[in-house]
């Protein structure tokens, strides 16, 4: 605001004494090169006005989204430049398989993130490990297997409120699972691997406990949902 007023103080104090001499002209008797040299000077007075007046509140515009991209970017407080965690939790598959019953299963990891300095962002890896178990009942027959993979992938996340007491935080991890079926029975056996997608959410505490939800998107029967606890360890706010 303060820009704009000082350009538009500076240009009424020009068109003053422009307009001033033009005013003038009248009763001096000057030749035709120098009346248009005024009224060149009195437009230029005038586009000057305007542009300025336009470039402040252009100004002025783009500091408000420059500081409000600024807020959403960087972080109010230092935090530690490393963390890990663990986690546990348990997993459900998201859809049928064979016509198989969907029972919980587990999912437990590990993870390291680095957070990066001066922003809500951090990046890291992360090794888990899911189990969906699936049955299938039958008047002869009582059959059951889990379907496993392991996860390594490459992570990239968001917090909130980075370094406060209550930390909502959002993550994308992507890389490659391992895939088989374990059990007694395993009616439908496979393996191999295949790309893995796994977006998470949830809320941090104290910088140390976590509590998340998140998804493993890598191929039918395989593919899951989990509901966990984890424990962080660094990653706190710097002491000043």
């Amino acid at each position: 605001m303060e820009l704009k007023y000082l350009v538009l103080e500076g240009c009424s104090s020009n068109f003053a004494s422009t307009f001033t001499n033009i005013a003038l002209l009248k009763n001096r008797k000057l030749n035709n090169k120098e009346k248009v040299r005024q009224i060149f000077v009195a437009v230029l007075v005038v586009l000057s006005a305007l542009v300025g007046g336009m470039t402040a509140s252009a100004q002025e515009r783009n500091d408000s989204s420059i500081k409000k991209c600024s807020n959403i970017i960087r972080s109010d407080c230092d935090v530690v430049l490393s963390e890990g965690e663990i986690f546990f939790g348990i997993g459900l598959p998201v859809e049928t398989y064979h016509g198989g019953k969907q029972y919980m299963g587990i999912n437990l990891g590990l993870a390291y993130r680095v957070n990066i300095p001066n922003t809500k962002f951090d990046c890291g890896i992360k090794l888990d490990i899911n189990g969906d178990m699936l049955r299938w009942k039958g008047s002869e027959y009582n059959l059951e297997q889990t379907n496993r993979t392991v996860n390594i992938m490459l992570t990239g996340g968001y917090n909130f409120r980075q370094g406060h007491k209550v930390n909502p935080f959002a993550e994308i991890g992507m890389g490659v699972g391992f895939m088989d079926v374990v059990g007694v029975d395993v009616p439908y056996p496979i393996r191999g691997t295949n790309f893995v997608f796994s977006p998470r959410i949830g809320c941090e505490f104290w910088s140390i406990l976590r509590v998340y939800a998140s998804s493993h998107i890598i191929r039918k029967g395989f593919n899951s949902f989990e509901l966990g606890i984890g424990l962080a360890i660094g990653g706190w706010r710097k002491k000043r």
